[in-house]
């Protein structure tokens, strides 16, 4: 499938179909048939309900992206977290290099200074992870979640007909 949205035309080529046509006029079979794991495999129940969810999860997101930041009172904005400070610290390092003149290992000693995160003790308050203050209206907001996400209910999908046809009885 090929779209150009400036030529304002779009293409389909059946790749299924070429393939029976070239079976039918060669005689030969390019088409090769097996099972899935059983793992792999659904019911028709398991495939409706995993749709439906698929679908209800899509318009959720959908809905999601059109609403407004949710007001949330103050006392839901902060939290308590142990404050960390950056200190620098000095390790010992050995790391070994081969001398091929001497035909050895030679290990070498450093001292480094890296940056360490050290907890002091004392806790700080920040803003929860997804919140912000709205400087003009004064108020804490945050976006809503999925769950807070109200719609219409999701019709149940159906399977077509050609692929009921095919399945087994045990999985429908």
């Amino acid at each position: 499938h090929h779209s150009n949205s400036i030529v304002g035309k779009g293409v389909v080529v059946d790749m299924a179909a070429v393939v029976a046509e070239l079976e039918r006029m060669s005689g030969k079979s390019f088409t090769t048939v097996y099972d899935l794991p059983p793992e792999d495999v659904m019911s028709v129940a398991e495939w409706t309900e995993a749709e439906r969810s698929r679908r209800e999860k899509e318009a959720k997101k959908e809905r999601l992206a059109m609403l407004p930041d949710v007001e949330i009172p103050i006392s839901e904005a902060w939290q308590e977290i142990p404050e960390v400070e950056i200190r620098s610290v000095t390790a010992t390092e050995t790391t070994y290099r081969y001398d091929f003149e001497e035909m050895r290992v030679i290990s070498e000693t450093k001292q480094r200074v890296r940056p360490e995160e050290v907890v002091t003790g004392r806790r700080i308050k920040r803003l929860k992870s997804g919140v912000r203050f709205d400087e003009k209206t004064g108020k804490f907001c945050r976006r809503p979640s999925l769950n807070e996400v109200e719609i219409t209910p999701v019709p149940t999908p159906a399977l077509p007909d050609w692929v009921l046809s095919r399945v087994p009885e045990e999985r429908r």
